[in-house]
């Protein structure tokens, strides 16, 4: 839920800009980056109510049928500075609110010229009218990823990570949108815009069936637990507290056999692309895009599902369905522990579900993992912390973090 206000408001020839104030009301599955986005996107849609409806009383534009495209084209000429961000939780309720001044400008003088092209060019039309289907799928993603939550119960922590992965191709669209110009015939360059439109389209349905097809099912059997089992000064850090915590993750599938079978099965067919594209007579494996699977190997590879133990800012990984060569140990730690790295060459063989999950067959209905992990805790930290957090995430790792 958000609401907006404007404050003031100033025009030029060639932009528009105005200071104004939203705020946003976060729900279970917003991150902060997230609701920051939803934010912006109301103080977007208020600048583009006053300033698109400046555009479109040049008479520039009057067929309907290009309303959704110039809807995205004007967001594309939008954007926010010296932006002021407030979080606040109200203690009687416990809702927390996102509070957001910031200048929007809206840069008129471009959105006219790009108005005036979709408006005259028939090819600029096409890549409008192929733009907003792509930026309508985004929003179909996104809404029938809450619809299928809701009903399954997915946790609040993996929405809001895959919401922050729609949220960064929202703004791929957009940039791509404010690239285009105005061609009279189609291009070299023109069809590799195509190209990449298409590749980006295929990249979220990839993720949506990763997340709704394979994650979510394995998800919903999945039973995380951890606890502190001890608490000492440390012999090997000075200044420090030694504290082991024993984690249990047990995965109980209500289909034994088949269960495990199928979130295999419908990631091999995620990683060799065969899947139809939404309103697309093709599908991704058909397209032939090398660059599909450069993103599988670099992208899809390196989002794992893993059990995250958390002592304060100390954290501990154990990878419920991913690549374990991902995970490293420290100071002689046990593996698959404490640090994640970015896989720079990944089979599809390694990214798969938990062999403690699978070792001896599928017939086994109770499959559970038992760790321990020792955390070094600097003492100042730890008089603060109290207890051990637990959560299953899908993590993406990238090669600068």
């Amino acid at each position: 839920m958000a609401t907006a206000i404007g404050l003031s408001a100033a025009n030029s020839d060639g932009s528009w800009s105005k200071a104004m104030s939203v705020s946003f009301q976060m729900g279970e599955a917003d991150s902060r980056i997230t609701a920051l986005e939803g934010a912006r996107e109301k103080l977007r849609e208020m600048a583009l109510s006053q300033s698109g409806a400046y555009v479109e009383s040049q008479q520039i534009l009057l067929d309907e049928r290009f309303s959704e495209s110039l809807r995205l084209l004007r967001s594309a000429f939008v954007s926010t500075r010296d932006e002021a961000v407030r979080v606040r939780t109200n203690p009687a309720t416990q809702v927390t609110t996102l509070y957001l001044d910031a200048i929007v400008e809206v840069d008129t003088s471009v959105l006219r010229e790009r108005v005036q092209a979709l408006a005259n060019s028939s090819a600029f039309q096409q890549d409008m009218e192929a733009l907003s289907l792509e930026d309508r799928r985004i929003v179909d993603s996104m809404e029938r990823l809450e619809a299928k939550a809701g009903k399954q119960g997915i946790s609040g922590t993996l929405l809001a990570d895959y919401k922050q992965v729609l949220v960064e191709a929202k703004d791929r669209v957009l940039q791509r949108v404010a690239a285009l110009g105005q061609h009279e015939q189609e291009s070299l360059l023109d069809k590799a815009q195509m190209g990449a439109g298409m590749l980006e389209l295929g990249k979220l349905t990839a993720l949506e069936k990763y997340y709704l097809d394979v994650i979510a099912p394995f998800v919903a059997e999945l039973d995380l637990n951890a606890e502190i089992v001890s608490a000492s000064p440390s012999h090997t850090v000075a200044d420090a507290t030694e504290v082991t915590v024993e984690m249990t993750l047990t995965y109980a599938p209500d289909q034994p056999v088949l269960g495990p079978h199928n979130a295999i099965s419908s990631l091999r067919q995620i990683v060799n692309g065969d899947f139809w594209l939404p309103h697309q007579r093709t599908t991704m494996e058909a397209l032939n895009l090398p660059a599909y699977d450069h993103w599988v190997e670099d992208t899809l590879f390196n989002m794992p599902l893993l059990a995250v133990v958390s002592v304060g800012n100390h954290q501990a990984y154990y990878p419920a369905f991913g690549n374990r060569g991902a995970l490293e140990s420290e100071n002689n730690r046990k593996p698959w522990g404490y640090t994640l790295k970015h896989m720079g060459k990944t089979l599809p063989t390694d990214f798969k579900m938990a062999a403690e999950f699978t070792r001896g067959g599928y017939n086994n209905p109770v499959r559970t993992v038992e760790r321990t992990y020792v955390f070094q805790i600097p003492n100042a930290e730890a008089a603060v912390i109290t207890d051990v957090d637990a959560e299953l995430r899908i993590i993406r790792a990238t090669p600068e973090a």
